[in-house]
C-alpha cells in the first residue's frame, strides 16, 4: 500500500472512530447539516471498502463453511449505491437474498451456533429456516440525511419468523410481548443474535422495530435489547419442559 493510500485508510478509519464515539444524537445533528455532508460521505466510504467483517478472504472463509452460495459481481449494483463481496445466499432464509460476504458468513454461524441451541433448550426441536423482511434498501439511516443504512450495503437483515422443524412459525410481532416461551424464544434468541452480529436492533428499542430484529455485520456496535425482560422469562419458563411451541403460534 503505497504512502497516499496508507494516509486515506488511516483518516478514513478515524473518521468513522470518531462517529462511532459520539453519541447517535450528536452524530445525527452533525451529520444532518450540510457542513456535516463531506465527513458523512468518507464514513460511507469507509465503511462500505474497509468493513473488517467483509474483507477481500470473506469468500474463502465462506466457501470453507459449506454454505451454498453464489458469488455477485459488484458491477450488477449501481454506482451510487454499491456492494463489495456480494453473494446470492438462500438457504437457511425463506427466500433468496443478495448481500454482503460479512452478512452471509453471520447468518451461517447464527443459524448453526446461536439458534439450534436455543430452539433444543426451549422446544426441543431445531429451527429449519430464518424468514426476513429485507436485506437491500438502498436508503439513509433512520433520521439522517447522508449517513447510509446498512441496508444500503446490503449487509443487514431484518428477521421476523423462525420455523420450527415441526412446522411451527414464531413470528417475531407476534411472539416479542406475549410473555410465554415464544417470547422467551426471540428474546433470546435477539440476544444470541449480538454474538455474531455488530448491530442488532430489537422491538425493544423502538416502534420502528416492532415486528423485527434489524442485525448487521456493520462497523457500529450494539445490542438494543431489554435484559431484564429476558432474565424475567428465563427465570418464568426455565422449568418448564421441552415441548411444542404454545398456542398463538402458526
Amino acid at each position: 500500500m503505497s504512502r497516499r493510500a496508507r494516509r486515506g485508510a488511516g483518516i478514513g478509519l478515524a473518521a468513522v472512530l470518531l462517529a462511532a464515539a459520539l453519541s447517535s444524537e450528536v452524530r445525527r445533528v452533525l451529520e444532518n447539516l450540510y457542513i456535516g455532508a463531506p465527513f458523512a460521505i468518507l464514513v460511507n466510504t469507509v465503511r462500505l471498502r474497509m468493513n473488517p467483517h467483509n474483507d477481500a478472504e470473506c469468500l474463502t472463509r465462506l466457501a470453507a463453511s459449506g454454505m451454498p452460495f453464489t458469488t455477485i459481481s459488484e458491477d450488477d449494483f449501481p454506482a451510487d449505491c454499491p456492494v463489495v463481496h456480494a453473494v446470492a445466499l438462500e438457504w437457511p432464509l425463506a427466500a433468496k437474498r443478495f448481500m454482503t460476504c460479512g452478512l452471509a458468513t453471520a447468518i451461517g454461524a447464527y443459524y448453526e451456533r446461536g439458534l439450534q441451541p436455543i430452539a433444543q433448550r426451549i422446544f426441543g426441536e431445531r429451527v429449519v429456516g430464518i424468514s426476513d423482511l429485507g436485506v437491500r434498501n438502498c436508503r439513509p439511516m433512520t433520521g439522517h440525511r447522508f449517513l447510509k443504512s446498512e441496508h444500503a450495503f446490503a449487509n443487514a437483515i431484518d428477521l421476523a419468523e423462525f420455523e420450527l422443524e415441526s412446522g411451527t412459525k414464531i413470528r417475531v410481532a407476534d411472539a416479542w410481548w406475549a410473555g410465554d416461551r415464544r417470547a422467551w424464544f426471540v428474546r433470546e434468541a435477539a440476544r444470541r443474535a449480538c454474538d455474531f452480529f455488530a448491530m442488532v436492533v430489537t422491538p425493544d428499542h423502538d416502534a420502528e422495530h416492532a415486528n423485527h430484529v434489524h442485525a448487521d455485520a456493520g462497523v457500529f456496535a450494539g445490542c438494543l435489547i431489554d435484559e431484564a425482560a429476558l432474565a424475567m422469562l428465563r427465570r418464568d419458563h426455565a422449568g418448564e419442559s421441552r415441548t411444542a411451541a404454545p398456542a398463538g403460534s402458526r
